[in-house]
């Protein structure tokens, strides 16, 4: 993703982040749970493992500390079942130190 800081103050100890661009995404695993068995969510006509979409963010940094909050949405249809369609999205909030 591309990113662009703009420092607030003078200072520079706040910084506006804005980060927007494209992502791939590979599942690794995954089940579903039910009646005492669990199941593979992937193959056996149910999900795809590729994912690619666009996503965006807006954050700041305060110093060592950063929060960030982000929408992320999927392109491609997961789904491998025949009339079925399914999209990844994803809605994040992080809070981090940086070292």
């Amino acid at each position: 993703m591309n990113r662009i800081k703009l420092a607030l103050t003078t200072a520079t100890f706040v910084v506006l982040v804005i980060n927007a661009g494209p992502y791939v995404a590979y599942g690794i695993g995954g089940k579903i749970k039910g009646g005492g068995e669990s199941i593979s969510i992937f193959g056996n006509n149910q999900l795809t493992r590729l994912d690619y979409g666009v996503g965006g963010g807006i954050g700041f940094e305060l110093g060592m500390f950063c929060i960030n909050t982000g929408y992320d949405l999927g392109l491609r249809n997961i789904s491998d079942a025949k009339d079925c369609k399914i999209n990844n999205q994803n809605a994040y909030l992080t809070v981090g130190v940086k070292f």
